[in-house]
């Protein structure tokens, strides 16, 4: 049944309407007194992948080249009669509609006009108010944790939160990067979208899949969007635009590591380890008991990698400006320094069955804290249930042993190690540990574009990520009883979305048809998420 399902929704997804992060490129074609030119035939070049969208300029000399991803472009006229026209050094941003008006020179077909300047770029199509960062600004702007949705927050009309305005937003933390609020609304009711489709994780509209920094092109805020399409939200909208393969091979590799110091909090203490010669490169290992060493400072590595060009076997296949694909890795691996913390655990006389500590903590009579003998329960004619009290409580006293599998379980559960203020007699608050904050986080994101053809484009798109909390070298994982409850496994987070899009336009240049825009594998519109 699925199956079937998913071939009807491929079939129809080419007739959807959705939302995108494409952009468009219109204008008027005169001639040198103003007056049009009907009928000029307009070629609009991606001068990265060689992808081509043609029209013909209607009777009123307007144009449009709709679905054009953002990229540098360059736009070329023919008209009998006229000089050739080409305009370079245009580049389309996210969701933008640019006017370029093109006014042609009287002469020969053979001779050519060329324009290299930028365009001064005009969205009169478009009313919506906000700002867009462009790669050069994402890369250079400084970042603390480099997720791009942060980015957002210091946006045009972009309120952060104050618990999260200046928190470190790493991919790994999608819940300090899209806590802001776009035009006075509230936080939760933004628009988050990856290349044009919604990108959350759950119904609570908190941000999915962060897209790696050197992936990212621009990220798009629009604070007052007048768009229909994205009329779902009563905030505004953030657009992050990833990167796709060329003509060329292109990639990168990064590494960041940080680090605060030697210093650290001991207990209630604050302790310079500086003059013992200790190294910021070098955590405690993991064996180091809890509570008797230094723990360790912050200590992050965020590593990221990106490949991305055409589809090239050297004499069987050229796929220049026609197939391309880009590929991308990134790993957040790191901790932070512990927090101390004191908790309880069973003693190792309760653990063989005497509980004879909790009768000094009441002198009241009855003792609330005395332990009963389910097994010699009764009911009287009054109806209470009455039972004998295990002597002393201690359970050997009445004939009742441990549960073979509560011993077992205390295994897995350490001793106790803490005497202090806080302990009572019956050996609350024992146990003292650091309980670390320990990321492991890994993320993959591909992409395939084909051109189809002039008129029609086709791409698709894979991410997935993976976070895991409080993890330890698998070596040590059959050892529980070495380790600390603070660093056992806690949690796995996986993520994984799909993207496929289709842009498809009629023969006719007069109008345009709206294009499949994410539809994902598994289903439309959202993506897959899920805890294990």
């Amino acid at each position: 049944m699925k199956r079937y399902l998913f071939l009807v929704l491929l079939l129809i997804a080419p007739f959807a309407s959705a939302q995108n992060s494409h952009g468009s490129i219109t204008g008027q074609i005169t001639d040198p007194t103003g007056a049009i030119i009907p009928k000029a035939q307009v070629v609009v070049t991606n001068t990265d992948t060689g992808y081509t969208s043609k029209v013909i300029a209607g009777s009123g000399g307007f144009y449009t080249a709709p679905e054009l991803p953002p990229g540098p472009y360059k736009v070329a006229v023919q008209a009998p009669g006229f000089k050739d026209y080409v305009q370079t050094g245009i580049h389309i941003q996210t969701q933008e509609n640019a006017t370029v008006n093109v006014k042609l020179s009287v002469g020969e077909a053979q001779e050519t006009v060329t324009i290299s300047s930028d365009a001064p770029l005009i969205d009169i199509a478009d009313a919506s108010t906000g700002q867009v960062l462009t790669e050069d600004e994402v890369q250079d702007l400084p970042s603390n944790g480099r997720n791009p949705l942060a980015f957002a927050r210091d946006e045009y009309g972009a309120v952060g939160k104050a618990k999260h305005a200046i928190a470190v937003a790493t991919p790994a933390g999608q819940q300090t990067a899209d806590d802001f609020s776009l035009g006075g609304g509230n936080s939760a009711s933004n628009e988050i979208l990856l290349d044009g489709v919604p990108n959350f994780q759950d119904s609570g509209r908190n941000a999915g899949f962060s897209p790696a920094l050197d992936t990212v092109t621009e990220v798009r805020v629009d604070v007052f969007g007048a768009n229909a399409m994205y009329g779902d939200t009563s905030g505004g909208t953030v657009n992050i635009t990833t990167k796709s393969g060329t003509n060329k091979f292109h990639g990168s590799a990064s590494w960041f590591y940080q680090a605060a110091g030697c210093s650290s909090q001991y207990g209630s203490t604050f302790t310079s380890r500086s003059a013992n010669h200790c190294d910021k490169l070098i955590a405690l290992p993991w064996a180091t008991k809890a509570g008797v060493a230094t723990p360790s400072a912050t200590h992050q590595n965020q590593v990221a990698g990106t490949i991305g060009g055409p589809f090239w076997i050297p004499k069987v296949w050229d796929g220049r400006n026609k197939l391309f694909f880009f590929y991308a890795y990134e790993a957040v691996v790191g901790q932070v320094p512990p927090t101390a913390t004191i908790g309880t655990v069973p003693t190792a006389a309760e653990r063989n069955g005497d509980f004879s500590a909790l009768l000094a903590l009441s002198t009241a009579t009855p003792n609330p804290y005395q332990l009963y003998n389910p097994f010699t329960a009764t009911s009287p004619s009054t109806g209470v249930v009455d039972r004998q009290p295990i002597p002393g409580n201690i359970l050997a006293n009445a004939g009742l042993t441990v549960d073979p599998i509560a011993t077992a379980y205390f295994k897995n559960v350490p001793m106790p190690n803490y005497v202090g203020p806080t302990t009572m007699a019956d050996g609350e608050n024992n146990y003292f540990t650091f309980t670390p904050t320990i990321s492991n986080y890994r993320s993959h994101q591909g992409r395939v574009d084909y051109n189809l053809s002039a008129k029609n484009k086709m791409w698709g798109k894979a991410y997935r990520h993976r976070s895991n909390s409080l993890r330890w070298p698998r070596r040590r994982r059959r050892n529980l009883q070495s380790q600390p409850l603070s660093r056992r496994p806690w949690q796995r987070y996986s993520l994984r979305q799909y993207q496929l899009r289709l842009v498809l336009r009629p023969k006719s240049h007069q109008r345009r048809l709206p294009q499949l825009s994410g539809v994902k594998l598994n289903r439309f519109g959202s993506s897959a998420d899920h805890l294990h």
